[in-house]
């Protein structure tokens, strides 16, 4: 079910990805046109959007690694913004490093922006 920016629930329709990786849902953007943008992990980051029906319009993948995943996203004019993780490929001297990760896409997913912040001290 989606949760809108008051924080009721909305539940009119719930979405349920068809095929593919189990989608894990960390962020949902209601946008002009009615429709949602939902952004997540599982087997890497995504973002789906959907018509005001729930119905799937395009579903894009981003990220290699299964640990890669947007945790919050927002709408921007033209765009989306997204604050995620990435994985390191070598995990640290304790373990599995994760990276800070934005992503800037124009509105149908492409990626304008894609920068990762490395701090491992």
């Amino acid at each position: 079910m989606l949760v809108d920016e008051a924080g009721g629930v909305d539940a009119e329709w719930e979405y349920t990805p068809s095929e593919g990786p189990q989608l894990v849902l960390k962020s949902a953007a209601h946008m002009p046109d009615g429709g949602y943008a939902l952004a997540g992990s599982g087997s890497g980051a995504w973002l789906v959007t959907t018509d005001v029906f729930g119905g799937e319009l395009s579903r894009r993948h981003y990220g290699e690694e299964l640990h890669d995943g947007f945790l919050a996203m927002a709408a921007l004019p033209g765009g989306f913004a997204f604050a995620g993780k990435r994985r390191q490929p070598e995990p640290g001297p304790t373990g599995p490093l994760d990276d800070g990760w934005l992503v800037l896409t124009s509105t149908n997913g492409d990626v304008l922006i894609d920068v990762t912040f490395e701090d491992h001290q």
